[in-house]
C-alpha cells in the first residue's frame, strides 16, 4: 500500500515533521505503524495500536 504524506506547497512533509517532534517511544510507534501500513496494507490496522498520538 502506498502511504502518501501531506506536503505543503513549499514541500514540507507535515506528517514526518510531527512524528519527529514526538517523544522517542511514540516516534518509534508512529514510524512502525506507517511501515506496517505500507507493507501489509489495511490489514495492519487490526493488530496495531492506532490511537491518536
Amino acid at each position: 500500500m502506498n502511504v502518501y504524506h501531506y506536503e505543503t506547497s513549499g514541500g514540507k512533509d507535515l506528517i514526518l515533521e510531527y512524528i519527529d517532534k514526538l517523544p522517542k517511544k511514540e516516534r518509534a510507534e508512529g514510524l512502525t505503524i506507517l511501515g506496517k501500513l505500507e507493507k501489509e496494507g489495511l490489514e495492519a490496522l487490526e493488530i496495531l495500536n492506532t490511537r491518536q498520538i
